[in-house]
């Protein structure tokens, strides 16, 4: 989404300036879009623990996801094609008030985690509502 929107303003600061401006744009927004990536890369965790999921995600401050696994409704692997070369998918939980994500993690340890899901959702006595 960042990557669209620096696009939008290269396409803007060229159609404007029409000569050198737009490599200077490009100088100060490009280390600016590096870092804000960095960040929103270096706040987002998962944890597993024997009956809940932890999910971190952030920008400036790191916004915690507590997902109990007997609250799951449906899960999904969903992959592009891109993923698919760097063997990573993302996993997204369903529960009656939203979906979780968890992007890009390994294939093998994302069918351990959905493996893990279905037997918690499967076996658990507990009441989701």
């Amino acid at each position: 989404m960042s990557f669209i929107l620096l696009l939008i303003l290269n396409g803007a600061l060229y159609l404007t300036f029409l000569d050198g401006l737009v490599f200077l744009g490009n100088v100060l927004l490009v280390p600016l879009f590096i870092l804000f990536v960095s960040l929103i890369f270096n706040k987002r965790f998962y944890k597993i623990s024997d009956d809940v999921l932890l999910v971190g995600s952030g920008f400036f401050d790191t916004h915690l996801t507590y997902l109990p696994f007997f609250k799951v409704q449906n899960i999904k692997m969903m992959q592009t094609f891109f993923q698919e070369r760097n063997k990573v998918v993302d996993l997204v939980f369903q529960t009656a008030s939203g979906e979780i994500t968890l992007p890009c993690i390994e294939k093998s340890e994302a069918i351990k985690i959905y493996n893990y899901t279905l037997f918690k959702v499967e076996s658990s006595t507990d009441l989701w509502m």
